[in-house]
């Protein structure tokens, strides 16, 4: 009784050690040390009580049959059983950075994997942006900013918005994606005044606006707390006698408390950091326009976002500021990511493609 309690487990070790031979490398060295343990515990049911032997057995096959299924039939199983085993995955394309707080790592390729969701290569070029195709003598220069969305977090760079317009629509022109995750209207705008004063100097300036970029632009306390915990910094932009000062990179303790003070704050150094780069393009001899694409993926917000993000860009529109509505783009989030897919990308390309404020980028 006690040898064939033993050998009834020895089915299930042999599956799991030859998956340990021919699986993914992310399922391996758990599956080769399930399969061992379970060798293991086959020897020692040679030398239990019969009754012992009978209960192991039943719950190892029970469990077993009950992974397997879950396996086959959940990708939300399928995920936390990988996140688990994999542990966080490093992307390795980010540093830190005294003027930024962060930033991209220049002439670096990263593997941004997220299981069962998506599994794609980034590509940044000398000058720190996402690579971009260069065409031989390219008629026009368009210069993308802003966050994840606009980089093209967990889409293969041409199916980032950018990436489709810099391939299909404008083949032309020279389009530089300098947009980083994580960032908003403060890092776009240090990064527009560090691009112009590089060169060459952009025709087109487009920012990529989401109603996340809000608290990201002050130093609330709450999303300078979040970047610290990647030990990263944040930019501190204020308003001190009307004029919007750069007072560096700050961490924590340097964070002010969420309150209705504050968050009027964050609208009015928002609003300045927008003229401001609707000015500073402008002095260059540039265009710049603002992208509005709303939660990005459903095109909804929750009241309070949509009456912050209201109150402005209407403010900036009265300044002159040109808004460009990408809103009506639909697609799906990105499987356990609430960023957006590659249909989302390519209809929001669609779609500023085809406005006529762009259309001489066809040309």
């Amino acid at each position: 009784m006690r040898r064939l309690l033993s050998v009834s487990l020895l089915p299930v070790a042999a599956g799991l050690l030859a998956l340990a031979a021919l699986g993914p490398g992310w399922t391996q060295a758990a599956a080769a040390a399930s399969g061992a343990s379970l060798l293991v515990i086959a020897a020692l049911l040679l030398r239990v009580p019969p009754q012992v032997g009978v209960s192991v057995v039943a719950t190892v096959w029970v469990v077993s049959g009950l992974g397997l299924a879950l396996w086959n039939v959940s990708d939300t199983f399928r995920y936390r059983v990988r996140t688990f085993v994999e542990g966080p995955q490093g992307v390795g394309i980010w540093r830190t950075d005294d003027r930024y707080g962060y930033t991209h790592i220049p002439g670096v390729t990263g593997r941004h994997v997220v299981a069962e969701s998506f599994d794609v290569v980034y590509t940044i070029d000398a000058s720190g942006c996402r690579a971009t195709p260069t065409p031989e003598r390219p008629r026009k220069r368009v210069l993308f900013l802003g966050g994840s969305v606009t980089f093209g977090h967990g889409v293969a760079a041409g199916q980032s918005y950018p990436g489709v317009l810099a391939h299909r629509y404008w083949p032309n022109a020279k389009v530089k994606n300098c947009s980083v995750g994580g960032w908003g209207t403060a890092q776009a705008y240090l990064k527009l005044e560090d691009e112009l004063a590089s060169g060459p100097v952009p025709d087109v300036v487009l920012y990529g606006w989401t109603q996340d970029h809000l608290r990201r632009n002050y130093i609330k306390r709450g999303w300078v707390t979040a970047m610290a915990a990647y030990g990263r910094r944040h930019p501190w932009f204020d308003i001190e006698r009307g004029n919007l000062v750069y007072h560096g990179t700050i961490g924590p303790e340097g964070s002010v408390p969420p309150n209705p003070r504050t968050s009027r704050r964050s609208i009015r150094v928002t609003i300045r950091l927008l003229t401001g780069m609707h000015d500073m393009a402008r002095a260059a001899g540039a265009r710049f326009a603002l992208i509005r694409m709303g939660s990005a993926v459903s095109g909804r917000a929750d009241t309070v976002k949509l009456g912050f993000e209201t109150k402005i860009l209407a403010a900036v529109r009265k300044y002159g500021v040109v808004i460009l509505d990408a809103r009506e783009a639909r697609g799906a989030p990105l499987p356990f990511d609430f960023h957006p897919d590659a249909r989302w990308h390519a209809e929001a390309a669609a779609l500023l493609a085809a406005l006529p404020a762009l259309r001489d980028l066809s040309e």
